[in-house]
Protein backbone atom coordinates (compact mmCIF):
# COMPACT_ATOMS: atom_id res chain seq x y z
CA UNK A 1 0.00 0.00 0.00
CA UNK A 2 2.94 2.69 0.85
CA UNK A 3 4.80 1.62 -2.20
CA UNK A 4 1.74 2.10 -4.39
CA UNK A 5 1.37 5.28 -2.85
CA UNK A 6 4.76 6.35 -3.42
CA UNK A 7 4.60 5.86 -6.70
CA UNK A 8 1.12 7.65 -7.33
CA UNK A 9 2.84 10.70 -5.65
CA UNK A 10 5.98 10.63 -7.63
CA UNK A 11 3.71 10.43 -10.97
CA UNK A 12 1.65 13.50 -9.68
CA UNK A 13 4.99 14.84 -8.84
CA UNK A 14 6.34 14.10 -12.06
CA UNK A 15 2.72 15.67 -14.42
CA UNK A 16 3.42 18.58 -12.55
CA UNK A 17 6.86 18.78 -13.70
CA UNK A 18 5.88 18.58 -17.43
CA UNK A 19 3.42 20.79 -17.16
CA UNK A 20 5.29 23.90 -15.71
CA UNK A 21 8.01 22.63 -18.22
CA UNK A 22 5.34 23.06 -21.27
CA UNK A 23 4.23 26.61 -19.38
CA UNK A 24 8.44 27.43 -20.29
CA UNK A 25 8.43 26.28 -23.46
CA UNK A 26 5.01 28.12 -24.65
CA UNK A 27 6.58 31.27 -23.07
CA UNK A 28 9.52 30.63 -24.59
CA UNK A 29 7.69 29.79 -28.67
CA UNK A 30 5.86 33.39 -27.76
CA UNK A 31 8.47 35.31 -27.44
CA UNK A 32 11.18 33.99 -30.46
CA UNK A 33 9.92 35.83 -32.61
CA UNK A 34 11.31 39.44 -30.69
CA UNK A 35 14.54 37.61 -29.58
CA UNK A 36 15.11 36.26 -33.04
CA UNK A 37 16.67 39.48 -33.34
CA UNK A 38 18.89 39.62 -29.96
CA UNK A 39 19.23 38.45 -26.50
CA UNK A 40 17.32 41.37 -24.77
CA UNK A 41 13.66 42.00 -24.69
CA UNK A 42 12.33 45.29 -25.32
CA UNK A 43 11.12 47.92 -27.77
CA UNK A 44 14.75 49.68 -28.33
CA UNK A 45 13.67 50.94 -31.89
CA UNK A 46 12.31 53.84 -29.52
CA UNK A 47 15.81 55.19 -28.14
CA UNK A 48 16.66 56.10 -32.24
CA UNK A 49 14.18 59.62 -31.62
CA UNK A 50 16.53 60.42 -28.49
CA UNK A 51 19.87 62.17 -27.92
CA UNK A 52 22.66 60.93 -28.84
CA UNK A 53 21.14 57.77 -30.44
CA UNK A 54 18.78 59.74 -32.87
CA UNK A 55 18.93 58.96 -36.32
CA UNK A 56 16.44 60.10 -38.85
CA UNK A 57 14.22 57.96 -41.01
CA UNK A 58 13.81 55.12 -38.62
CA UNK A 59 10.12 53.41 -38.23
CA UNK A 60 9.01 53.04 -34.48
CA UNK A 61 6.92 50.06 -34.34
CA UNK A 62 5.26 50.42 -31.30
CA UNK A 63 5.36 54.44 -29.71
CA UNK A 64 3.18 52.63 -26.96
CA UNK A 65 5.97 50.89 -25.59
CA UNK A 66 8.02 54.09 -24.33
CA UNK A 67 7.65 53.02 -20.93
CA UNK A 68 9.57 50.00 -21.63
CA UNK A 69 12.52 51.45 -23.79
CA UNK A 70 12.74 55.08 -21.03
CA UNK A 71 12.17 53.52 -17.97
CA UNK A 72 11.18 49.82 -16.85
CA UNK A 73 13.97 48.17 -18.44
CA UNK A 74 16.58 50.86 -17.26
CA UNK A 75 15.13 50.58 -13.60
CA UNK A 76 15.56 46.54 -14.41
CA UNK A 77 19.41 47.46 -15.27
CA UNK A 78 19.99 49.72 -12.58
CA UNK A 79 18.53 47.07 -10.35
CA UNK A 80 20.69 44.23 -11.39
CA UNK A 81 24.15 46.34 -11.62
CA UNK A 82 23.41 47.49 -7.99
CA UNK A 83 22.94 43.74 -6.43
CA UNK A 84 26.09 42.61 -8.43
CA UNK A 85 27.78 45.37 -6.52
CA UNK A 86 26.78 44.48 -3.21
CA UNK A 87 24.28 47.07 -2.80
CA UNK A 88 20.09 46.90 -2.22
CA UNK A 89 18.34 48.26 -5.57
CA UNK A 90 16.86 51.03 -3.07
CA UNK A 91 17.20 54.02 -4.50
CA UNK A 92 17.49 55.74 -8.13
CA UNK A 93 20.43 58.29 -7.94
CA UNK A 94 19.54 59.09 -11.68
CA UNK A 95 16.01 60.10 -11.54
CA UNK A 96 15.24 64.00 -10.87
CA UNK A 97 17.41 64.49 -6.86
CA UNK A 98 17.19 60.72 -6.49
CA UNK A 99 14.08 58.82 -6.57
CA UNK A 100 13.55 55.51 -4.36
CA UNK A 101 14.12 52.27 -6.76
CA UNK A 102 12.58 49.56 -5.20
CA UNK A 103 9.73 51.10 -3.95
CA UNK A 104 8.28 52.89 -7.07
CA UNK A 105 6.06 50.72 -7.56
CA UNK A 106 7.18 49.91 -10.85
CA UNK A 107 10.94 49.01 -10.74
CA UNK A 108 9.81 45.50 -9.09
CA UNK A 109 13.56 45.40 -7.74
CA UNK A 110 12.14 42.60 -5.28
CA UNK A 111 9.31 40.93 -6.95
CA UNK A 112 9.88 37.06 -7.93
CA UNK A 113 10.86 37.29 -11.67
CA UNK A 114 13.55 40.06 -10.75
CA UNK A 115 15.26 37.98 -8.47
CA UNK A 116 15.91 35.13 -10.52
CA UNK A 117 17.01 37.86 -13.22
CA UNK A 118 19.60 38.82 -10.83
CA UNK A 119 21.48 34.76 -10.90
CA UNK A 120 21.55 35.64 -14.60
CA UNK A 121 23.86 37.37 -16.93
CA UNK A 122 23.21 41.36 -17.31
CA UNK A 123 21.79 40.96 -21.29
CA UNK A 124 19.83 38.50 -20.07
CA UNK A 125 17.98 39.91 -16.55
CA UNK A 126 14.76 41.32 -18.26
CA UNK A 127 14.48 38.92 -20.88
CA UNK A 128 14.59 36.02 -17.73
CA UNK A 129 11.75 38.48 -15.90
CA UNK A 130 9.55 38.32 -18.86
CA UNK A 131 9.96 34.69 -19.65
CA UNK A 132 9.19 34.20 -15.06
CA UNK A 133 6.53 36.06 -15.69
CA UNK A 134 4.84 34.22 -18.25
CA UNK A 135 5.46 30.95 -16.42
CA UNK A 136 3.92 32.11 -13.18
CA UNK A 137 0.78 32.57 -14.82
CA UNK A 138 0.66 29.52 -16.83
CA UNK A 139 1.41 27.37 -13.70
CA UNK A 140 -1.25 29.88 -11.29
CA UNK A 141 -4.04 29.05 -13.69
CA UNK A 142 -3.01 25.62 -13.65
CA UNK A 143 -3.14 25.33 -9.57
CA UNK A 144 -5.97 27.28 -9.72
CA UNK A 145 -7.75 24.57 -12.16
CA UNK A 146 -6.23 21.85 -9.62
CA UNK A 147 -8.10 23.48 -6.45
CA UNK A 148 -11.52 23.69 -8.42
CA UNK A 149 -10.59 19.83 -9.70
CA UNK A 150 -10.57 19.90 -12.86
CA UNK A 151 -8.60 17.51 -14.61
CA UNK A 152 -4.98 17.45 -16.05
CA UNK A 153 -5.77 18.05 -19.46
CA UNK A 154 -7.63 20.83 -18.50
CA UNK A 155 -5.93 22.65 -16.19
CA UNK A 156 -2.87 22.95 -18.62
CA UNK A 157 -5.49 24.75 -21.47
CA UNK A 158 -6.36 26.58 -18.77
CA UNK A 159 -3.08 27.70 -17.68
CA UNK A 160 -2.01 28.37 -21.41
CA UNK A 161 -4.62 30.12 -22.31
CA UNK A 162 -4.31 32.80 -19.67
CA UNK A 163 -0.62 32.48 -20.46
CA UNK A 164 -1.22 33.51 -24.17
CA UNK A 165 -3.99 36.08 -23.50
CA UNK A 166 -4.40 39.23 -25.03
CA UNK A 167 -4.01 40.98 -21.39
CA UNK A 168 -0.88 39.69 -20.37
CA UNK A 169 1.10 39.34 -23.93
CA UNK A 170 -0.73 42.95 -24.44
CA UNK A 171 1.15 44.32 -21.42
CA UNK A 172 4.11 42.19 -20.81
CA UNK A 173 6.87 43.90 -19.77
CA UNK A 174 4.88 46.56 -17.76
CA UNK A 175 4.08 46.21 -14.04
CA UNK A 176 0.13 45.69 -15.39
CA UNK A 177 0.86 41.67 -16.22
CA UNK A 178 3.52 41.53 -13.16
CA UNK A 179 0.80 41.36 -10.92
CA UNK A 180 -1.65 39.84 -13.02
CA UNK A 181 0.23 36.81 -13.76
CA UNK A 182 -0.26 36.08 -9.82
CA UNK A 183 -3.90 35.62 -10.13
CA UNK A 184 -4.01 31.96 -10.38
CA UNK A 185 -2.08 32.01 -7.52
CA UNK A 186 -4.42 34.26 -5.90
CA UNK A 187 -7.64 32.61 -6.21
CA UNK A 188 -6.51 29.29 -5.63
CA UNK A 189 -5.26 30.12 -2.03
CA UNK A 190 -8.02 31.96 -0.99
CA UNK A 191 -10.40 29.01 -2.57
CA UNK A 192 -8.29 26.70 0.03
CA UNK A 193 -9.01 29.14 2.76
CA UNK A 194 -12.61 29.59 2.42
CA UNK A 195 -12.75 25.60 2.39
CA UNK A 196 -11.44 25.64 5.77
CA UNK A 197 -8.48 22.80 5.22
CA UNK A 198 -5.01 23.76 6.97
CA UNK A 199 -6.11 27.23 7.29
CA UNK A 200 -3.09 28.72 8.72
CA UNK A 201 -1.00 27.18 5.93
CA UNK A 202 -3.03 28.14 3.40
CA UNK A 203 -3.37 31.26 5.13
CA UNK A 204 0.43 32.06 5.17
CA UNK A 205 0.51 30.86 1.19
CA UNK A 206 -2.37 33.69 0.64
CA UNK A 207 0.01 36.54 1.86
CA UNK A 208 3.19 35.34 0.13
CA UNK A 209 1.14 35.58 -3.04
CA UNK A 210 -0.34 39.51 -1.62
CA UNK A 211 3.49 40.01 -1.20
CA UNK A 212 4.84 38.79 -4.31
CA UNK A 213 1.99 40.96 -6.19
CA UNK A 214 2.86 44.18 -4.25
CA UNK A 215 6.53 43.81 -4.80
Amino acid sequence: SSSILHLRDRFCLRKHGLAVAWFVLIAVIVLAPALAHGTSFGSFDLLNQFGVLRKHGLVVHNTQAGDQSDSIIPWAALSWTQVHHGQLPLWNPYGALGMPLAFSWQSASFSVPSLIGYLVPYNFAFTVQVLMTLVIAGSGAYALGRVLGLGTLACVFTGTVFELSGPMLGWLGWPHSAVMSWAGWLFAAALLILRGRRGARYVAALALVVGAMIY
